[in-house]
C-alpha cells in the first residue's frame, strides 16, 4: 500500500490538483465569511502540501543524490550565490502570488457586483484546468 502511495501517478496528481484548485478559488461563491474561507483554504493548502510531499517522496532518493553531487562540485562562492538566487526567487514568487491572489479575488468580486453568477467558480474552473494540465504534463515528462 505505501509503495503505491509514494509512486507519482500523473493522472491522479493532476485530478487532485485540479479539484483542490477549483475548490480553493470557488470558496468565495459559497462561503461569505472571511474566517470560514480562511479556514477552508488553510485545509486545502494542507492537503495540497501533503500531496506534494507524497509526490516528491517518489523521486527523493534520486533528487538527494543529485543535490549531493552538485554540492560536492561547487565551491563556497557558488553555493552562496545559488542560495541568494533561490532566496530572491522565493521572495519574488511570494510577492507575485499575493498580488495574483488579490487580483483574482477582486476580479471575481467585480464580476459578482456586475451581476455575474458564480464568478469565482468560473475563474476556478479555468485555473483548475491549467493547474491540472500543467501537473500532468510535468509528471508525465519526468516519467519518460
Amino acid at each position: 500500500m505505501i509503495d503505491r502511495l509514494i509512486k507519482a501517478d500523473p493522472l491522479a496528481d493532476a485530478g487532485i490538483t485540479a479539484a483542490t484548485t477549483l475548490t480553493y478559488y470557488a470558496l468565495p461563491d459559497f462561503v461569505r465569511s472571511k474566517l470560514l474561507r480562511y479556514l477552508g483554504k488553510s485545509v486545502l493548502l494542507g492537503l495540497s502540501t501533503g500531496q506534494a510531499i507524497v509526490t516528491a517522496n517518489a523521486t527523493l532518493p534520486e533528487d538527494r543524490e543529485n543535490i549531493r553531487r552538485l554540492l560536492d562540485r561547487a565551491d563556497k562562492d557558488t553555493i552562496r550565490k545559488t542560495a541568494g538566487i533561490v532566496a530572491a526567487a522565493g521572495l519574488a514568487t511570494t510577492v507575485a502570488a499575493i498580488a495574483g491572489e488579490k487580483y483574482i479575488f477582486n476580479r471575481g468580486e467585480r464580476a459578482r457586483d456586475a451581476g455575474a453568477r458564480l464568478p469565482h467558480t468560473k475563474q476556478g474552473l479555468v485555473l483548475a484546468a491549467l493547474a491540472g494540465g500543467l501537473v500532468y504534463a510535468i509528471e508525465k515528462a519526468e516519467q519518460d
